[in-house]
């Protein structure tokens, strides 16, 4: 499992030496994004079990980001899993939305600082540590509109229930 790369189309594969993060020796990987601005696409960005990794030189090299940082604590585990990931440029830097276990972060300065946890986001673990996977992206030409895909719940009779939800305010708590 994990990061694997391809310089010769496919024909051949390779694990660079550090796409694993740290919290395990096999995390899985979710979601893939390179940001929409030719300039910056040898940037990508990862969803794994364990946050983000990130590249800044086409997946040679990976360095590995918990949008839910240690300060975060009350909201946080040491491994939670990130399920999708959205890059795009605005204003000349790489803005990065994901969703995971944790709820919904952004990134606007491609994935060094990231927004504070929202304790009520509908794309954090449901209570009892349910799975729940989520998909995320923006809205072109609009980057403050985000949608967010996930499961909201079952019906009475055992089945999934999935939602789609807007959120205007670039993914803001309360909004």
């Amino acid at each position: 499992g994990g990061i694997w790369r391809s310089t010769d189309g496919g024909a051949s594969w390779g694990k660079p030496a550090t796409s694993n993060p740290g919290c395990t020796a096999e995390a899985s990987t979710w979601g893939i994004a390179i940001p929409d601005d030719s300039s910056f696409n040898q940037f990508v960005y990862v969803a794994t079990d364990c946050g983000v990794a990130i590249s800044s030189d086409s997946g040679a090299s990976w360095t590995h980001a918990d949008p839910c940082s240690t300060a975060d604590a009350a909201f946080c585990d040491a491994q939670s899993a990130y399920f999708d990931v959205a890059a795009n440029v605005v204003d000349g830097q790489v803005q990065v939305d994901v969703c995971g276990d944790e709820g919904v972060f952004r990134s606007t300065d491609g994935g060094v600082s990231w927004s504070a946890p929202d304790p009520n986001s509908p794309a954090r673990r449901v209570s009892g540590g349910s799975f729940n996977p989520c998909k995320i992206d923006t809205a072109p030409g609009d980057p403050d509109t985000v949608y967010l895909a996930n499961y909201s719940g079952t019906t009475p009779s055992g089945f999934c229930t999935s939602r789609l939800m807007e959120n205007a305010s670039g993914g803001a708590a309360g909004a």
